[in-house]
């Protein structure tokens, strides 16, 4: 429907896939990262419409979509990559004409996916508005205990219009080294339009 704000659904992909991995996680690569500076540069997230800097180049990644989801999106495209026991999602989509992105309402949805997520509790977050590119977004920062364990889930959204961007990581909570490396990938974010 034109100009309708649509309710974004593909905010939560990959959510569970992440939680899972995070069991899975070591530091030696990020170590490994962190000695060679070199290895860090500013580099384009296939299909996300994304340049980064990290140490390693992000893959693309196929998304599986509901089908309510795929009457809701006209396309999305998502990259990949694990440093050092984080996880970094960085997305793309790009939703019909009429329909106009809710920052509100897709980081509500972020927070919500969060908090319906199995062996999720007490999920705490900091919200900041900021501008990446010049366009509007926000920055959620959240902690939670995910199987009894303390996790972070970190956000940034963007949108200008019908097009949505997403980066985001997943990291161990109070590991110092990760929560810097995540900070540094996320400031660098911008947008390729």
């Amino acid at each position: 429907m034109p100009g309708k704000k649509m309710r974004l659904a593909a905010l939560g992909m990959g959510l569970a896939l992440a939680l899972g991995c995070l069991a899975s996680s070591s530091t030696s690569s990020w170590q490994l990262a962190a000695k060679d500076q070199a290895d860090w540069k500013r580099r384009s997230v296939p299909g996300a419409k994304i340049s980064v800097e990290l140490p390693i180049e992000p893959q693309r990644t196929a998304v599986e979509l509901t089908e309510q989801t795929r009457k809701q999106v006209a396309g999305v495209q998502a990259s990949r990559v694990q440093v050092g026991g984080v996880i970094f999602r960085f997305s793309y989509l790009e939703y019909p004409d009429g329909t106009n992105v809710d920052l509100d309402r897709a980081a509500s949805g972020a927070i919500s996916n969060l908090t319906s997520s199995t062996n999720v509790t007490e999920v705490k977050f900091k919200r900041t508005e900021l501008k990446v590119s010049g366009v509007p977004g926000i920055r959620l920062e959240t902690s939670y205990q995910y199987q009894g364990k303390l996790a972070s889930y970190w956000i940034v959204i963007v949108g200008e219009g019908k097009r949505l961007w997403q980066s985001s990581a997943m990291f161990r909570t109070l590991d110092r080294d990760q929560e810097s490396m995540v900070r540094r990938v996320l400031d660098s974010v911008r947008l390729e339009k």
